[in-house]
């Protein structure tokens, strides 16, 4: 999973990389955002059929920054994201996930760069998803044990934009491209799980 990790990282760099001019200048190429957002767990143990789906509220906020575009109306970017989410029921309790994706997202129409004024947009992009779960579960016996650890997944984007006269919102989908294994530990034991996300995000874009 290192290599996830490393994909990650590496994104996050190019975009403290290119976002290192003035405050002028990003603001010539950066738009900002923020919205609510509801999140899908998948849970999986390897080689049954059998799934565990985990289902978080929350928030999510994040930019775009321009790397290139055509005449405003076609562009490339970097999309670096934080969500917090939770859960709670009366048997499990409070459950947390937190995660913080990075894309390299293509934008067409609305949204396409700080200066675009058409009224209908759309967006596709691909990245690395990093995610932190910290949530209870049931075990074969029936007792409650907490999961808490760090996951990493390619994952891909897509996205409508709107953009009225007194409103500019974001229509997100986001889902795991690929659920890697990872050795869960659930109590004092660890099993393999395969690992995956899916969420649907509605934004405002300042």
């Amino acid at each position: 999973m290192r290599r996830f990790a490393f994909l990650s990282a590496l994104l996050t760099l190019v975009v403290l990389g290119t976002v290192q001019p003035t405050f002028a200048q990003i603001k010539d190429k950066a738009t900002f955002w923020g919205g609510f957002t509801y999140n899908v767990v998948t849970l999986q143990p390897q080689g049954s059929t059998a799934r565990t789906n985990l289902f978080y509220y929350g928030l999510n906020a994040g930019m775009d920054y321009v790397l290139l575009h055509s005449n405003d109306v076609v562009s490339l970017g970097i999309n670096p994201n934080a969500t917090v989410c939770v859960q709670f029921d009366g048997y499990n309790g409070l459950g947390f996930l937190g995660q913080a994706p990075v894309y390299l997202l293509a934008r067409a129409g609305a949204g396409a760069t700080p200066y675009n004024e058409q009224k209908f947009g759309i967006g596709a992009g691909i990245g690395v998803n990093n995610s932190y779960l910290s949530q209870n579960l049931s075990d074969n016996s029936g007792a409650r044990v907490r999961i808490s650890q760090v996951f990493f997944n390619p994952s891909a984007l897509a996205e409508i934009s709107i953009n009225a006269r007194n409103w500019n919102y974001i229509f997100r989908l986001n889902w795991s491209l690929y659920k890697p294994t990872y050795d869960i530990r659930v109590g004092v034991d660890r099993f393999p799980f395969q690992y995956g996300t899916a969420g649907f995000g509605i934004l405002y874009n300042f």
